[in-house]
């Protein structure tokens, strides 16, 4: 009876993906080893940080590379000292810094109490400061040997860096975080961020040389959203890849080439790559001046399953913005084996689900 009324064993659950261990659960791992406190004059090099978090602290005059993928960044009470990192997974803080200069990508970054710092950015959302002054940001443009497998395994995608779309939580009196002049965009026209690198490579060859450090890399250089035109003005053009998602890498390739060939004419000021449904891309695309004929743009994009790239281009060339928005629609239809390719002046993109992107 009362084998007849007992339940069956559950079944096993099948087991998920492995989670790394941080340093402070795993025990083979040494806390010592991922953190650099209280040196002065120092250089670290790093290449091996198995995905960890790493802690920098009470340093000066330091020059620390963590040229691997992080889980976490924090950074508390340096002077005169410069970090540059691969891609971190989860959240970089930067609190209590002076006359610092950072090489960093994360999903999201913090500055507290920083002074007097230069910042090369990448960012998957909007960057905070708060209680921070004399900021300098720009896009991050960093190159070493594994950058892109660090990048693909962080699960970030390179076209998605909001580094100019700072939030302030402290503007001074009578600014808002728009205006804050707590820090300022930096003019990535001049190329400082090449400036910087190849300072840094003349400054360390060694460790340049032993692990590919340089400019360039795998996230496009934008010129952020300060270079932005007006929503709908004539210099304004939003440039769509609707395409596979195997053709991307290829896109990226040609972009990076390209970007830097065609800045006199049009200038990149923010990218998105995202999966949109029909209906967004009716919201983001829509065209309010005639609501009644359906855009060509909306019709495209639903033509293609996959992911849709925006590239914001503000035009500059001499020859005019229809002749440029041709040239940027042929180069890219270049790009990609298969999908549709189309120029529209709306940039709601970039407004719209903001931490979706």
């Amino acid at each position: 009876m009362g084998a007849c009324d007992s339940k069956p064993a559950p079944k096993p659950k099948p087991k998920g993906p492995k989670k790394e261990l941080t340093f402070g659960k795993d025990p083979n791992l040494n806390i010592a080893d991922f953190m650099l406190k209280e040196a002065k004059g120092e250089t670290l090099v790093r290449t091996d940080l198995k995905g960890q978090q790493f802690l920098i602290e009470d340093s000066s005059d330091c020059n620390v590379y963590l040229l691997d993928k992080l889980a976490a960044l924090t950074v508390d009470s340096i002077k005169n000292c410069v970090v540059v990192t691969g891609p971190v997974e989860g959240s970089a803080f930067l609190r209590d810094c002076e006359n610092c200069t950072f090489v960093v990508a994360a999903g999201q970054i913090r500055t507290r109490d920083c002074k007097n710092c230069k910042v090369f950015l990448f960012s998957g959302t909007e960057p905070v400061i708060e209680a921070s002054k004399g900021m300098e940001i720009g896009c991050y443009g960093l190159q070493y040997f594994e950058i892109a497998n660090h990048f693909e395994k962080a699960g970030m995608s390179v076209f998605n860096n909001k580094w100019s779309e700072v939030f302030d939580f402290t503007p001074a009196e009578g600014c808002t975080s728009k205006n804050s002049s707590n820090w300022k965009a930096m003019d990535m026209a001049t190329r400082n961020h090449e400036e910087f690198m190849k300072a840094l490579v003349e400054k360390e060859p060694t460790v340049a040389e032993s692990v590919g450090l340089g400019s360039g890399g795998v996230v496009p250089i934008t010129h952020g959203r300060g270079k932005a035109c007006s929503e709908d003005a004539e210099g304004s053009c939003l440039l769509l890849i609707a395409a596979p998602s195997s053709d991307f890498g290829r896109v990226l390739t040609k972009l990076l080439e390209w970007e830097k060939k065609m800045e006199k004419e049009a200038l990149l000021v923010r990218s998105r790559k995202v999966a949109l449904t029909k209906e967004q891309s009716t919201l983001c695309f829509g065209r309010e001046a005639d609501k009644k004929k359906k855009s060509t743009l909306i019709k495209e994009c639903s033509q293609v399953k996959g992911e849709i790239l925006a590239l914001e281009f503000n035009v500059l060339g001499s020859s005019g913005a229809d002749s440029v928005k041709e040239i940027l629609k042929e180069e890219a239809l270049s790009w990609i084996a298969e999908g549709e390719v189309a120029v529209d002046q709306s940039k709601n993109l970039f407004s719209v689900w903001k931490e979706d992107q």
